[in-house]
């Protein structure tokens, strides 16, 4: 057996045996997965779903069928319009894409009595995902986790040409998706644009980024079992800053909640300092921080115990906003502040 199959093959053997469902797209990572489960005894189902991005996409599925029936494995297919569901919940096409994906994973997977999903990660998509955080400003770059759930991605440092030599190897073709060559798609353009360059000064930026990524999720674990620790009735200014961002982090995920690193960076800062904060999360949620407790819902603040004059109207602060004191004007906001409002 050469270097290249071994180092591919090693990481699925533990699936020897077992029934489980393959995400197959089509495209070279997912079929060598395919392909090298049923070498090492696996019992896979191939599982593809039709994102209806694009006018030939119903193609890509017969493909990915005929590739099923050629081999002799069960096949599951579906078909939901992303754009769609994208533009009716908010979301980004990508991350669309990514939700309902995984959501049609898990129920083929329960479906099929299989205990275990996996996807064809690689390397590549390891350095890409944390490049792209990083650009982004995430809190953490812990990139693609190995594991999460019933989802597994045993080939995460592997790299995309050991793939592509497989398959050669084997006479095996795949699907390329045109839109892996828009850069309208940020993937897609880190993958032609960015580490293009950045591998012509650094060969081996793809593997270092991917190491970072491991380590970061060394780090973030290790932070977040501290963060565990927290409650919400424990003196939580005192926590470090990245205890507390992960504690928010864990907080929020659990409320069910979307936020970016922003929004963690100025919860955890208002609590820190013992400060008012109130954030408008994806989606239109408002958290608050407020006497160095967080509160996922609308807070109830008491009525005015006097009766407002003709004419006078009820609102929160404007920018700008000044009041008149025995010795001038001042901006509300700084009074606020000297009052620890």
């Amino acid at each position: 057996m050469s270097d290249v199959a071994d180092s591919l093959l090693r990481p699925l053997r533990p699936f020897a045996g077992q029934g489980v469902v393959v995400g197959v797209s089509g495209g070279a990572d997912s079929v060598a997965l395919l392909r090298a489960l049923l070498l090492v005894g696996a019992q896979p189902v191939a599982a593809h779903l039709d994102h209806a991005l694009r006018a030939d996409s119903a193609a890509d599925a017969a493909w990915v069928q005929a590739l099923a029936a050629l081999l002799g494995v069960p096949f599951a297919g579906g078909r939901v319009d992303v754009a769609a569901v994208a533009a009716r919940r908010g979301w980004n096409t990508e991350d669309a894409a990514r939700r309902l994906r995984y959501d049609f994973l898990t129920r083929t997977a329960k479906a099929h009595g299989a205990q275990v999903i996996l996807t064809a990660h690689t390397r590549r998509d390891q350095a890409e995902t944390v490049l792209a955080a990083l650009l982004r400003g995430e809190a953490a770059l812990h990139g693609i986790p190995a594991a999460r759930g019933p989802l597994r991605r045993p080939w995460l440092d592997v790299p995309r040409a050991d793939l592509e030599a497989f398959l050669h190897a084997h006479g095996q073709d795949w699907r390329e998706d045109p839109t892996n060559a828009d850069p309208a798609y940020t993937r897609a353009w880190i993958r032609r644009e960015v580490m293009p360059v950045l591998t012509a000064r650094y060969p081996a930026a793809g593997e270092a980024l991917a190491r970072v990524a491991r380590m970061q999720a060394e780090d973030d674990d290790a932070l977040s079992e501290q963060a565990a620790r927290l409650t919400r009735h424990a003196p939580l200014r005192s926590a470090p800053p990245a205890v507390l961002r992960r504690w928010l982090r864990a907080e929020l995920r659990r409320a069910g909640l979307d936020f970016h690193a922003p929004h963690l960076e100025r919860l955890a800062g208002a609590l820190r300092a013992g400060e008012t904060a109130h954030v408008t999360l994806p989606g239109g949620h408002d958290v608050t921080v407020t006497g160095g407790q967080l509160h996922l819902t609308p807070q109830a603040y008491p009525e005015p115990d006097f009766p407002l004059p003709d004419g006078w109207e009820r609102r929160t602060r404007y920018d700008g906003d000044r009041v008149t004191l025995p010795g001038g004007t001042r901006k509300l906001s700084d009074v606020l502040t000297d009052r620890h409002v």
